[in-house]
């Protein structure tokens, strides 16, 4: 019987706190605002969790079949149709002509421009397409700085 009246005693001191309410399942009407709250909030972030991961995965597939089509399309850009040897040569020659007829650049600028942006050939052909046109090409000096012109013979 007395350990009956410590337990009853114990259990309304329980009672009494509301701290301890809580933790014997007794909730208050606010508490059970904020559980139901707290369960909205959660299935509303599952479903917002779940939509973000369908997109991702959409996303994914853009990006995989992107790449791939940008892979193809850099293959068969490089796979452009081969020039000969002396057409490409002719092409180089004809195009140092033009720069010198056309505009005032350096050697070196003109190399830059056709080795290094146009990409058309290598620095050391592109020298040794210099050394066959010497004899079309005057290196004079403007404002001092040397420039390449058409030798006009």
């Amino acid at each position: 019987m007395l350990r009956y009246l410590n337990k009853l005693v114990i259990l309304n001191f329980m009672v009494e706190d509301k701290d301890i309410k809580f933790g014997f399942g007794i909730q208050s009407k606010q508490n059970t605002s904020d559980f139901s709250e707290l369960k909205e909030n959660t299935i509303s972030n599952s479903e917002k969790i779940r939509r973000l991961m369908e997109q991702n995965q959409e996303l994914k597939e853009m990006v995989a079949n992107l790449s791939v089509q940008l892979s193809k399309t850099l293959k068969s850009a490089s796979k452009g149709p081969k020039l000969k040897r002396s057409d490409r040569k002719d092409i180089i020659k004809k195009r140092i002509l033009e720069m010198a007829e056309t505009q005032r650049y350096s050697v070196s600028n003109m190399k830059d421009i056709i080795v290094d942006l146009e990409r058309l050939c290598s620095k050391a052909t592109f020298y040794r397409h210099i050394t066959d046109l010497k004899n079309n090409l005057e290196e004079i000096s403007v404002n001092g700085k040397a420039v390449v012109i058409l030798n006009n013979l």
